[in-house]
Parts: C-alpha cells; structure tokens; sequence
C-alpha cells in the first residue's frame, strides 16, 4: 500500500470514528441499535485497514458502507424444517464458478402476514449461509443479492436478522468469486434493512 493510500485510509478511519460518536451521542439508542451499529462501525474500520481487506488487497480507495436504518420488525423468528437427507446444493458464482453446499433445512416465517421461505445451507463450520435476493435487488441493494451467516441453532427455530444482512465481497471490487441465491432464495417483499448498494 503507498503513501496516498495509506493518507487516505487514515481520513477515512478519523471520519468513521467520528460518524461513529455522532451515532452514539443519542442516549434513547436501545442496545439492540447500539450493538448494530457498533458491527457496522468496526466493519468500516476493518475495511478501511486491514491488509485482508479486499479494498486494500486490491488497492482500492475504500467508502464508508450504507445501510437502511435499523428496523427490529426485520429481526425474525422463522421455524425451521429440518432436511432429513443429505442433500447438497450447487450455486453458481458471478464469475461462472460453482460451489456446494448441504442443505440443512427451510426457514418458514412470515412478514407483514404473508409467508415466506428461505433454504438454509450448512458453511461446514457450524454455521448457516443464507444467501438471499428480494424486491429491493438491483435497485437499492447490490443486484446479485445479499447474505445474513448465523450459528447452527439447538432447536427447530432460528432468528433472521435481515437488519445484519449484507454484500459479498464482489459489490464492491472486481475480481472475488461469490455464491449467488439460488431461485429458492428470491423473496417477493422488500427487505429494507441491512446494507445497502455501496457507492464508491
């Protein structure tokens, strides 16, 4: 990374921490909010930073991520149905590539009373990878869908945070290979929560 680089990452991190302060003097903030915004504030910074960034790696000037405002209606208990077998699920990436995953089961839930389903897929490290597109694809959000990764639950039910949700790597930079929702994963509602399209 060269000095202008380096100047400029340092600019950004000054005007993250600052943003960050101004978000934090509200003192009606619940935890929820705050525990949201502290993951979004350290991510900015991480991204901005790190050498495992992809901004750094690819030596790209780096733009403080946006996201919609902190919704809890979008923090969902969804049932689980569970797959009995293991089956597997071929996803195909932005660049053409595919990648396999098991399928662990279909999170039911419902928002504004209508129901809705996302297949749920097992990372093989005792997460779960929800990758996922929605009316606001292509339009507010990044157009190759969104993610939300959460712990394997204990029991048949799972929260979905949509208010977590956010952009894989190559919304933002050229040349990383990433998973595409499969058709299962479209959902005809707008998700106006989590990250939103990143604006260089």
């Amino acid at each position: 990374m060269n000095r202008t680089t380096r100047t400029i990452s340092k600019i950004n991190l000054g005007l993250i921490i600052l943003l960050a302060l101004a978000e934090f003097s509200c003192d009606k903030v619940d935890d929820y909010s705050k525990n949201i915004q502290t993951y979004r504030t350290e991510k900015d910074i991480w991204l901005s930073n790190d050498f495992e960034s992809p901004f750094l790696k690819t030596n790209t000037p780096f733009n403080r991520l946006t996201y919609f405002e902190i919704n809890k209606n979008f923090k969902i208990e969804a049932d689980i149905l569970k797959n009995p077998e293991d089956d597997s699920l071929r996803l195909v990436t932005n660049l053409g590539e595919t990648r396999t995953y098991f399928i662990y089961g279909l999170a039911q839930f419902k928002i504004d009373n209508e129901g809705h389903s996302l297949v749920l897929l097992d990372d093989g490290n005792n997460n779960l990878f929800v990758p996922f597109a929605d009316e606001t694809s292509g339009e507010s959000t990044y157009g190759g869908g969104r993610y939300i990764e959460t712990k394997i639950p204990s029991g048949n039910t799972i929260t979905l945070d949509f208010n977590m949700a956010f952009n894989p790597y190559c919304a933002y930079v050229d040349g990383y290979s990433c998973p595409l929702p499969p058709k299962s994963n479209v959902i005809k509602v707008a998700i106006e929560a989590g990250e939103k399209n990143y604006t260089p």
